[in-house]
């Protein structure tokens, strides 16, 4: 039996994102410039057998107002579910980016410290680089320990839109 999710595009100033979800999580968000988007799909699709509709639904019209007050600076927390799925590094690495406050940043050591690993370090990169929820679950907050920017995967010039962003409307 085939798992349904529900895929729509969202425009925003930063560029096209695709998300996808089931009535009860989001599974995907990514720009659709981002390097190998199929990539993800590909692999959302194999780990649970599913196929991908476009559409919408209740859930992805949430995701789409919060997005849209997140980058007018009126939302600071995202209540979307995010159904976090892959390796068990990777969703503890996302889980802890949840809790990285607004207009704050981390360096890769400290994430990897936060997991209680201090050598995994490029590990922590690693599943900051694999992060299928862009912007929702903030890797963008994390930075190179010595204060810049490091990678992302979404692009520099994006990664430094957020932070500014984040920085312009923190209370």
């Amino acid at each position: 039996m085939h798992i349904m999710f529900t895929s729509k595009l969202i425009q925003t100033p930063l560029g096209t994102l695709f998300a996808v979800a089931d009535d009860h999580a989001l599974y995907v968000l990514q720009f659709t410039d981002q390097p190998q988007p199929q990539r993800v799909l590909d692999r959302l699709t194999r780990t649970y057998d599913a196929r991908i509709a476009e559409g919408s639904s209740a859930l992805l019209a949430k995701l789409e107002e919060e997005l849209a007050a997140y980058l007018a600076g009126r939302l600071q927390q995202f209540s979307i579910p995010c159904a976090l799925w892959g390796p068990q590094f990777h969703m503890a690495a996302w889980q802890k980016l949840k809790e990285v406050p607004y207009a704050h940043t981390i360096s890769y050591t400290q994430l990897a410290y936060a997991l209680q690993n201090p050598r995994a370090c490029r590990a922590a990169a690693q599943a900051n680089a694999h992060n299928p929820f862009i912007i929702v679950v903030p890797c963008h907050r994390v930075i190179r320990h010595d204060g810049s920017l490091g990678g992302y995967n979404a692009g520099l010039e994006r990664k430094k839109w957020l932070l500014a962003h984040e920085r312009q409307h923190q209370n």
